[in-house]
């Protein structure tokens, strides 16, 4: 057995807790889970469960769309890249919930082309052209799913 990291031990431990109180109150209503959209592209007969974390809609989305300066490639190039197996965009929600992302509606409060969360238009190049790039988000928001409910 191969010994665990203190990220990975770190990661379990929330995954269980998540876990725990998504199980814990699956069968009852409780006050601090939220129904909320979060402007998250959900499958069609699913629904969203957040849990209380003392932050509203509005600061869950400054979060999921805060530029950090990452400039991974063009802005542009993101819009217009196609699946690896097809001509599809890359962006489409099935195909950004199979690389483990959470894809999102369009909004025009920070997220006008429905960017997955924690992908974001960031700082422009020199050349001031747009890039995209990942906010802490991308990796340290998902998803749980029990019972055709997701978290």
């Amino acid at each position: 057995m191969v010994p665990l990291s203190k990220v990975s031990r770190y990661t379990l431990l929330l995954t269980m807790l998540a876990t725990w109180a998504l199980v814990a109150h699956a069968d009852s209503p409780n006050p601090s889970l939220q129904v909320t959209s979060r402007f998250i592209d959900l499958e069609p007969g699913l629904t969203l469960e957040t849990l209380e974390q003392n932050w509203t809609d509005a600061e869950a989305r400054t979060f999921h769309n805060m530029p950090q300066g990452s400039q991974l490639l063009p802005y542009k190039w993101f819009l217009h890249l196609e699946q690896p197996d097809n001509s599809h965009p890359f962006r489409l929600a099935d195909h950004i919930r199979k690389l483990g992302y959470l894809p999102r509606i369009a909004d025009d409060e920070g997220n006008p082309d429905g960017l997955p969360v924690g992908f974001t238009k960031d700082i422009a190049y020199a050349n001031g052209e747009a890039s995209l790039g990942l906010t802490c988000a991308a990796c340290h928001t998902n998803q749980l799913n029990f019972n055709g409910q997701r978290s």
